[in-house]
């Protein structure tokens, strides 16, 4: 029975990484000859917000949240003290500044195999020095893989670090239970979901609400989510008079459920570790307007096919596709039709015989296969 280990910031969170490490880890959970648990540096709520295999077993290292960086060592100890009592063949670390600790502390454990899985685009790792920066640069040269969710991460990854033990590219993977809705052509209501957080753009996306509800004042965009930038979205949408057009909806767990609701999905980061929530909404049927930001949009949305690519940041162009949507129903309805139309290299099963195969390969190599150095 080979155990793996997850190891996450927070299974208790919502996000579409939690979502994705969920999925794998229940898939292996039921096949025979894995044990999976989770390990979560934080405990923040009484029940994780995705449903868990209940073969799967959490750890929590911490039960507040707290800076990693201004705790390093204390993180580092106690995760340490942790590998020395359980019995681990694999840890998958989901988080890539975990490995500034994970790579330490391992040191003299060489039975660990480990794998870290890359979740923010190349260009948006952290700044140079802090936690993510060096956690790349451990990962590459100490463990046994790494994995990046999108080609062009792969290749910014392979540029511009000269020795990398081994690197993967596996996309995450659509959840087979989501629904395909019938589309509902007389919504007028656009989706957009995700934390309430600078990147994901938010502020742009007021300014395009204020373009478009000028011309169309009838609609309304929903944002579902919560986090750190409420109050100053809510002041905002205020001040720019968008009560009435744009809500924002707080958090759902099951927010796929939603989507049968809505015309149409925008998103508006400015950047993604992959983007989930495109694919949530292309299998629940309903197309999908994104900036083309770095790096999962642009491998998920085929342009005048099931949605639109913008360029990034454009705040004009954006509007003007949107503006597409709401002048035509026969549009979004052609669209809606081709939502599945890409979504074949994403499938649940695809994923993963692609993960099993690299875990298998890892946990059967032997300790010095990739030059690992504990």
């Amino acid at each position: 029975m080979k155990k793996i280990y997850f190891l996450v910031k927070n299974i208790y969170n919502m996000g579409g990484d939690t979502r994705a490490v969920v999925l794998l880890a229940n898939k292996f959970a039921r096949q025979k000859g894995y044990q999976v648990n989770i390990l979560s540096l934080f405990k923040t709520e009484e029940h994780p917000s995705f449903e868990l295999d209940k073969k799967i077993f959490i750890y929590n290292l911490f039960n507040e949240p707290f800076s990693i960086k201004k705790h390093y060592f204390s993180v580092m100890m106690k995760f340490k003290k942790f590998t020395n009592h359980h019995s681990i063949d694999l840890l998958i670390v989901e988080a890539m500044g975990f490995n500034s600790f994970t790579v330490p502390a391992l040191i003299g454990n060489p039975n660990i195999k480990t794998i870290s899985v890359e979740h923010a685009s190349y260009f948006d790792g952290g700044k140079p020095f802090g936690l993510a920066w060096w956690g790349r640069k451990l990962s590459c040269l100490f463990n046994n893989c790494t994995v990046v969710l999108t080609q062009k991460d792969k290749e910014d990854y392979e540029m511009n670090y000269k020795k990398i033990n081994r690197i993967e590219q596996i996309y995450n993977p659509l959840d087979s239970t989501i629904k395909r809705y019938e589309y509902n052509e007389d919504s007028q209501k656009i989706i957009t979901c995700g934390r309430l957080v600078e990147v994901k753009g938010y502020f742009s996306l007021l300014e395009v609400a204020k373009i478009i509800f000028s011309y169309y004042p009838t609609w309304e965009w929903h944002i579902y989510g919560k986090g750190e930038l409420e109050k100053d979205l809510k002041n905002r949408i205020i001040e720019l008079d968008l009560e009435n057009n744009v809500k924002i909806m707080g958090e759902k767990t099951n927010i796929y459920e939603v989507y049968k609701n809505y015309s149409f999905y925008v998103m508006t980061s400015k950047s993604e570790s992959f983007g989930m929530v495109l694919l949530e909404a292309l299998q629940s049927g309903i197309p999908v307007i994104s900036f083309d930001c770095p790096n999962g949009p642009g491998e998920i949305i085929e342009d005048s096919i099931n949605g639109y690519l913008i360029e990034n940041f454009s705040i004009e162009k954006m509007a003007k596709k949107i503006m597409l949507f709401l002048e035509s129903s026969e549009l979004r309805k052609k669209m809606a039709h081709n939502t599945d139309h890409n979504l074949w290299k994403f499938k649940e099963e695809k994923i993963f015989k692609e993960w099993k195969e690299l875990i298998d390969e890892v946990l059967n190599e032997k300790k010095d296969n990739y030059g690992k150095k504990y």
